[in-house]
């Protein structure tokens, strides 16, 4: 049983690889692995995450937590999924016209040379390759509320909507098992 597991991830990484007709990669986006661990930022337990094992978890990462990181590397090793969802047209971080933005903007675009993943964004972006479209308005409907008031609570809403099966009304077989939360104080 254990090892039809690993075939079966295996095959969902080889389909991440592909390409849609317009260059862009096609992304599986139900859940990879059993475990998943959201971070943020904070310093207080955000260090004890890179304790879990990457082989048993996804990691999910928000905004410009690559900078952060100690190298690159470590970046890659963690990270399966990037998720950026501020509004690009007026938040500075992700406008060109602010230093910080532009060098923001420069690793989104070309994050598919550092690291093939999913960038999740507002919209599919032309010039973000990686790019893919975060379901809020679907999410906020699902849950039947628009309070969402951080990223955080978006991905973990996201989280348990990948996970859910519309049709037999549960979670489905493939759904995370468990959710762990690191860098959230």
């Amino acid at each position: 049983m254990e090892e039809n597991k690993i075939i079966q991830l295996n095959v969902n990484v080889a389909k991440s690889e592909l390409q849609k007709p317009d260059g862009k990669p096609v992304f599986n986006l139900s859940p990879q692995k059993k475990k998943l661990c959201i971070c943020g930022f904070s310093p207080t337990t955000l260090w004890d995450a890179f304790k879990l094992d990457p082989a048993e978890y996804e990691f999910w990462f928000i905004n410009e937590m690559y900078q952060i990181m100690p190298s690159k590397e470590h970046f890659t090793k963690y990270c399966t999924r990037l998720f950026e969802i501020h509004n690009r047209e007026t938040f500075p971080d992700l406008q060109d016209t602010f230093e910080h933005g532009k060098v923001h903007m420069d690793f989104l675009r070309n994050i598919q040379n550092v690291h093939n993943i999913p960038v999740y964004m507002q919209k599919e972006y032309p010039d973000v390759k990686n790019s893919v479209y975060f379901p809020a308005m679907e999410l906020s409907k699902f849950f039947d509320t628009k309070y969402f008031t951080n990223t955080i609570s978006w991905l973990i809403a996201y989280a348990i909507r990948i996970c859910w099966d519309d049709e037999k009304n549960c979670l489905r077989d493939d759904a995370f098992e468990e959710i762990h939360l690191y860098g959230i104080e």
